[in-house]
């Protein structure tokens, strides 16, 4: 069984912030056979979420405020979810403050 192989099933929503380079990371996990679908806001997100929780959560920090409550409004409503974080080291550190529940 290949990498890819064992990756087909999975599904991301992909919340970037546009720093970074916007369509590499959506290019890297569809390489691996991950259904990537990309969102352009918090709001469309949660509604995805709403009705398909087998979702894991890819979220970019760069967001501002509005990817530190994304955060802490999926963590809260549905707890199930995995959600990865994207974030250079100074928003790491406002999110710390703020409460959200972020591992290194």
């Amino acid at each position: 069984m290949s990498e890819t192989d064992s990756m087909e099933g999975i599904k991301v929503l992909l919340l970037e912030g546009g720093k970074r380079f916007p369509h590499r990371t959506r290019e890297e996990l569809e390489a691996k056979g991950i259904k990537v679908t990309p969102v352009e806001d918090p709001a469309a997100c949660l509604t995805i979420l709403e009705s398909d929780r087998k979702q894991t959560v890819i979220i970019d920090l760069d967001l501002y405020r509005a990817g530190i409550d994304t955060v802490q409004k999926i963590h809260s409503t549905y707890p199930e979810i995995a959600t990865i974080v994207m974030a250079s080291l100074e928003r790491l550190a406002v999110a710390g403050r703020s409460g959200a529940a972020i591992s290194r």
